[in-house]
């Protein structure tokens, strides 16, 4: 059985006892000494450190000058791990995957974080739960809005931040968390700054962005009436359409015509979340985009739920030619026989939805590609959202210094190899910056179900709503 001890490489006092743990692994002895001051005081001793040998066979002796390990009188295949102890004490990120020098690093701490809540942190935590609760509750109306799913996101955050720490990697994930918020509160300022001293100009362009997509929707409809890249579409149809999506235009103008005397108004109350930071601001311009494309969102409703219906009921009376029919009893198609007239009637009914299917689905391809930009549009913008609240500055600033709190890779140096003895140096060097930011991420959204791009394109194709 070899004996391996891990040393701190500067140790307080020139000869002394040795503090630590020692374990079996593998058959073999390690003995990881946790404390880099020697005792003088034999008790709950693992090891003596120094010249003079105590002969003691339950402890190791480690002399002082040679450095080499004794264990039951015998040193042959012994090896002295020495490791830098500040940097060990330090270090808050590390990965088991490291070994059995890892568990020599958890052990060496002498304080671990205290998981108990005090009575304050209690009070706010029950109050953060009952606020996503209520969230929870209403998530299918409260999901449409960027400010309120923002407000939720902090409320989670607070809800994080004032959870005591339950490990070191934690400390590091708050700080970067407290960072990002002041980041993002001192854009923020900024921001509202420039926009009330430029306010008449911002209004103006809301006023002007307003029209200008009034405007081009009533282009795309109009050239949607008038044969677009010289199609045959039935005439009838595309103008029912055409002036039922104009007057619906005409209803969205006349409200943003009575809303602009009330305007300003309007704006500096929405201005009142925006102090919070510049997250709450992106999340108040998706809302400025989802309600000055409202109309376009309507119209899209209105088309896809026209081109649903004409695919189901071309399915549905596909089924009759095959001679088979849907049986809700069993959910699964069976087979059946119809009559000359059932035949004929949905001969007929097939016959009036293909024809027609062409002038619905150019109506609903257009509408369904100017959701498809709003969407993407408010997608660029959750994500710049995302990254200014978890932007990790903080941790990018240790890993730029080379921090000893960011110390997590072991690199092993050899220094004596002889028949009797062996002598290895440990350090800890930084991980890479892609795995320290991954590790220190803060776990702030909670799992949503999310949409596939194959769920995307299928429901796209019948007519489901995005």
């Amino acid at each position: 059985m070899k004996t391996f001890v891990y040393l701190p490489s500067r140790l307080k006092g020139k000869e002394g006892f040795l503090t630590g743990i020692p374990e079996v692994i593998d058959e073999n002895l390690h003995v990881f000494v946790t404390k880099n001051e020697l005792s003088k005081n034999e008790e709950n001793s693992i090891g003596y450190f120094g010249m003079d040998n105590r002969n003691n066979k339950d402890l190791v002796f480690v002399n002082s000058e040679t450095m080499e390990v004794y264990y039951d009188g015998c040193c042959k295949g012994n090896v002295l791990i020495e490791y830098n102890y500040n940097t060990v004490q330090k270090t808050q990120i590390m990965d088991e995957a490291n070994g059995i020098f890892i568990q020599m690093v958890r052990k060496a701490r002498h304080v671990e974080p205290d998981p108990t809540e005090s009575m304050w942190q209690k009070m706010f935590t029950l109050m953060f739960i009952n606020i996503l609760h209520v969230f929870d509750k209403n998530e299918k109306i409260l999901k449409h809005s960027s400010i309120c799913r923002q407000f939720e996101k902090n409320v989670f955050m607070a809800k994080f931040l004032l959870k005591p720490n339950c490990s070191h990697k934690e400390s590091l994930q708050k700080a970067n968390l407290i960072t990002a918020r002041f980041i993002d509160i001192a854009f923020g300022m900024i921001t509202l700054y420039y926009f009330y001293k430029y306010e008449r100009y911002f209004l103006n362009s809301f006023q002007e962005a307003a029209e200008f997509i009034i405007e081009g929707l009533m282009g795309v409809v109009n050239s949607l009436m008038n044969t677009p890249a010289g199609l045959k579409l039935n005439d009838s149809l595309t103008k029912t359409l055409g002036i039922f999506f104009f007057y619906h235009i005409a209803l969205w103008r006349a409200f943003i015509y009575v809303v602009d005397s009330i305007l300003i108004d309007l704006i500096h109350f929405f201005t009142i979340p925006a102090l919070m930071g510049v997250s709450f601001q992106i999340a108040l311009m998706s809302d400025l985009i989802g309600f000055l494309s409202f109309h376009v969102y309507c119209i899209y409703v209105y088309a896809a739920r026209l081109y649903g219906i004409q695919i189901y009921g071309l399915r549905s009376l596909w089924k009759l030619f095959i001679g088979r029919k849907y049986n809700p009893l069993r959910n699964r198609v069976d087979s059946c026989e119809y009559t000359h007239n059932q035949l004929f009637v949905g001969t007929l009914g097939f016959t009036v939805l293909l024809f027609l299917l062409p002038t619905v689905f150019i109506y609903y391809a257009v509408f369904t590609a100017l959701r498809l930009i709003l969407l993407t549009a408010t997608t660029l913008l959750d994500i710049l959202r995302f990254f200014l609240q978890h932007i990790p500055l903080y941790v990018f600033a240790l890993w730029i210094m080379r921090s000893p709190k960011i110390r997590a890779e072991v690199f092993m140096k050899v220094g004596t190899i002889e028949k009797e003895f062996s002598k290895i140096y440990i350090t800890l060097k930084p991980m890479s910056l892609w795995n320290t930011v991954r590790i220190t991420m803060p776990p702030m959204n909670r799992v949503k179900t999310a949409v596939g791009i194959t769920a995307l394109l299928s429901g796209t194709f019948t007519g489901n709503l995005m």
